[in-house]
C-alpha cells in the first residue's frame, strides 16, 4: 500500500490512510462521490493483492515477504484445521447379560 499512496502524491502509507478517514472533502462531498473513490480504491488494493498472491505462487519474489505483506496488508491468517471424530455408541446391558460373575476385590484396607 505504500506504493500507491505514493504514486498518488502522498508521503507514505499513514498520510495516505489519514487523508481517506479524515478528510473534510470527502466527508462532506456527496454520497455518490465517497461512494466512487472508495470503490476505486478498493479496486486498486484487490489488483495489489492479486499481484502479491502471484508473485508468491510463482517463486517471483521472496515467499517470507509475501506471506507478510498479504497477513498485514489484506487479512491473510495461517489456518490451522483440527478434526476430532468422538463419535462413540455405548450400550449398557448388565452383568447378567454377559454372563459374567463379578468377582469380590480383595480389601486394601487389610495387611497383606
Amino acid at each position: 500500500m505504500a506504493g500507491l499512496a505514493l504514486a498518488l502524491g502522498f508521503t507514505d502509507r499513514t498520510a495516505f490512510w489519514r487523508f481517506l478517514n479524515e478528510s473534510k472533502h470527502l466527508q462532506n462531498g456527496s454520497q455518490k462521490k465517497r461512494e466512487t473513490i472508495f470503490n476505486t480504491l478498493k479496486s486498486v488494493k484487490s489488483v495489489i493483492e492479486d499481484m502479491r498472491v502471484r508473485d508468491m505462487l510463482t517463486g517471483r519474489n521472496n515467499t517470507a515477504a509475501a506471506i507478510f505483506d498479504l497477513k498485514n496488508n489484506f487479512g491473510y491468517l495461517d489456518k490451522v484445521e483440527v478434526v476430532q471424530d468422538t463419535h462413540m455408541t455405548v450400550t449398557w446391558e448388565g452383568l447378567d447379560a454377559l454372563d459374567v460373575t463379578p468377582k469380590q476385590l480383595p480389601d486394601e484396607t487389610q495387611d497383606s
